[in-house]
């Protein structure tokens, strides 16, 4: 078992031969975890019986770990593992903007084709779901991923901060971005519609090539402007324990070695907010003017 493949090929193995000796066990004696547990009339059999048991499960779980830490390995690429809370500063806002971003696009067309179907049951679940992310400022679902989550979860469970924000973060912008595409829907002459319908065309397939593409281009300023919103609201994380750049600020200035710097810090994080939101509006104008049709 010197291979990776071989050691975690095995962990079936190994797991079903424990448990085989495992239920080969009186059960009174399944739940020890030394033999020194066993009763003074316990017979030389069953002393047997559970150190065999003992050592394949210790055999099993000694290969399993030695796997996860080869994967760990395999996957840092040089770099030591860190837990979420000390991701920090901008970089964080990055990520979570970024994936909010990513994420909440292709969700919010799904809800806005949702909102718009004639199948009872997926319209109204889309519009519940609407109505109730929009109702709710953005701070309560952040404190609900990060204290009331756990509490739906199964005992145990470790479900990492971040991604509990960014999966409440792309939630929220997606009930956002979702009615920004209904409008765009609806800015469409129904001819449009009935030119698909002519052409023989499915569901599916006319959204593709005639209906999506029109209303994503009439909705690009309020679909942007709604990542830049996005992108702004990471600094809420703050509430929450996340050292996102207002968060890192503080701890900067509670060094002594800082006295004195306090305008400087919050000026230099709105010009780095202000350079990412600025360019993914220079950027929303390019693209208007790039898919721009005019008659002439």
């Amino acid at each position: 078992m010197n291979s990776l493949e071989d050691r975690e090929a095995s962990v079936p193995e190994l797991q079903a031969q424990a448990a085989e000796l495992r239920d080969a066990l009186p059960s009174e004696y399944r739940n020890m975890i030394n033999p020194n547990q066993l009763p003074e009339d316990a017979s030389s059999e069953d002393e047997a019986a559970l150190s065999a048991y003992l050592n394949a499960r210790n055999q099993a779980l000694s290969v399993q770990a030695s796997v996860n830490d080869t994967y760990a390995e395999l996957g840092r690429v040089g770099l030591a593992p860190i837990d979420s809370r000390q991701i920090g500063g901008f970089m964080l806002a990055l990520i979570i903007g970024i994936a909010g971003i990513v994420l909440s696009l292709p969700l919010g067309i799904l809800l806005a084709l949702g909102r718009q179907s004639h199948l009872f049951f997926v319209n109204k679940i889309c519009v519940a779901f609407i109505e109730v992310i929009r109702g709710v400022p953005l701070i309560v679902w952040l404190f609900t991923a990060s204290l009331l989550l756990n509490y739906f979860l199964p005992p145990g469970t470790n479900f990492d901060l971040m991604l509990r924000v960014i999966i409440m973060v792309t939630l929220f912008s997606a009930a956002y971005i979702a009615e920004v595409i209904r409008g765009g829907l609806a800015a469409l002459p129904t001819g449009q519609y009935e030119g698909a319908d002519s052409l023989g065309l499915s569901y599916w397939q006319s959204m593709q090539l005639i209906i999506l593409p029109q209303a994503m281009k009439i909705s690009i300023p309020g679909i942007v402007n709604t990542f830049i919103g996005l992108f702004k609201d990471t600094t809420l994380v703050v509430f929450i324990g996340l050292l996102d750049p207002i968060g890192l600020s503080n701890a900067i200035r509670a060094d002594t070695d800082w006295n004195g710097v306090y305008w400087e810090l919050f000026v230099f994080i709105g010009l780095l907010f202000f350079i990412f939101c600025f360019s993914m509006g220079r950027y929303s104008l390019h693209l208007e003017k790039k898919l721009q049709r005019e008659h002439r």
